[in-house]
């Protein structure tokens, strides 16, 4: 049987239900109706979707793109990212990471309509799981900061899915400097310091192909192998061009590239992509000056709400991270503001 087919076929039949409908078009950049949202996580975007297409890809992995847009009485009020993962003994589908993500609507749009949508939602895609019992569902919610649970927490909770929790460090870009840099890691301060008077820190201002080489191998020699390939290093660079991402890099005295890190962004948030450093220098302080550099720089961002650091990992999550993950998201929760429950159903 042809799941893709499959799929397609029970989303999109087309049976509008109070004149809602879920439409798939040639995949289109979706990053205009992002300036339309509350709150535009760097998840919905453009080039972090394609980025996250091309490393799935493998020699006996397919990715089949199914994101589409949600209408009612003929307007678009939604947008839901979702593909379909394949390989000869695997089926998944999802949006980030193994999760499907919540459907991100437009500002304004009634409650009573968001909760219709989330429940049709829901219902297709549990119908579709119980179709290939070798597919397993799992969801991921509150990737923003909510004083209230979702209505698509409550409708996977009354579906009787599992429910487990990760954490996400952000820095709140709305307050003042000061009152952000009061939050740092106490010993960050120090170190701080001591990197600003040993590097260079820079932002790349303009399209610079060889200093995004730079990167690339700087993240190479870092990594020890090669771990992405060509075309999603071109989709970032693209990214770049078309200011959806700024490269933030630190240099030696002879401007030898140290550090560097990717940001991608949305009209509203910002997001730590990648980052490289040079692995012979790590007695020394390169990632505390330039994350402090970067936060800096993102208040200089009028509509920017939030920066997303990444996870903070605990070595009992029932993810398993490993004490690399465990160590990466402590650092980066030095410089947070904010820990934000996130969470996972399945």
């Amino acid at each position: 049987m042809n799941k893709i087919f499959d799929l397609g076929d029970l989303l999109f039949d087309h049976n509008e239900q109070d004149n809602i409908r879920f439409y798939q078009k040639e995949r289109t950049n979706w990053d205009g109706f992002l300036d339309q949202t509350l709150h535009a996580p760097i998840y919905y975007s453009y080039y972090f979707n394609c980025f996250q297409n091309e490393i799935l890809k493998g020699k006996t992995t397919n990715v089949k793109d199914l994101s589409f847009e949600i209408l009612w009485n003929n307007n678009l009020v939604g947008i839901f990212p979702i593909k379909l993962i394949t390989s000869e003994n695997y089926h998944k589908i999802a949006a980030l990471e193994g999760h499907l993500l919540p459907v991100l609507y437009k500002k304004g749009i009634p409650i009573k309509i968001c909760k219709q949508i989330d429940s049709i939602l829901i219902k297709k895609l549990v119908k579709y799981s119980e179709q290939f019992q070798n597919i397993k569902l799992s969801f991921l919610d509150q990737i923003v900061s909510e004083q209230s649970l979702t209505n698509w927490h409550k409708l996977l909770l009354k579906n009787s899915f599992k429910c487990h929790i990760q954490r996400e460090s952000f820095v709140n870009l709305s307050w003042d400097y000061s009152e952000i840099k009061k939050n740092y890691r106490k010993s960050y301060k120090s170190l701080i310091s001591k990197g600003e008077r040993l590097w260079n820190l820079k932002k790349l201002t303009k399209n610079d192909e060889s200093k995004w080489d730079e990167f690339r191998n700087l993240h190479l020699k870092s990594a020890g192998r090669k771990t992405r390939s060509d075309k999603s290093w071109d989709i970032l660079y693209e990214s770049i061009i078309n200011k959806n991402s700024t490269l933030y890099y630190c240099s030696d005295e002879n401007e030898k590239m140290v550090g560097g890190a990717l940001i991608m962004l949305t009209p509203t948030e910002a997001m730590y992509a990648i980052a490289a450093y040079d692995r012979s220098l790590f007695d020394l302080p390169i990632g505390h000056s330039l994350q402090d550099f970067i936060i800096k720089d993102l208040k200089s961002y009028s509509n920017l709400k939030w920066y997303r650091l990444g996870k903070f990992h605990n070595i009992n999550d029932f993810t398993k991270p490993s004490e690399k993950e465990i160590s990466i998201g402590s650092f980066k929760n030095g410089f947070s503001t904010h820990l934000i429950t996130n969470f996972i159903f399945n």
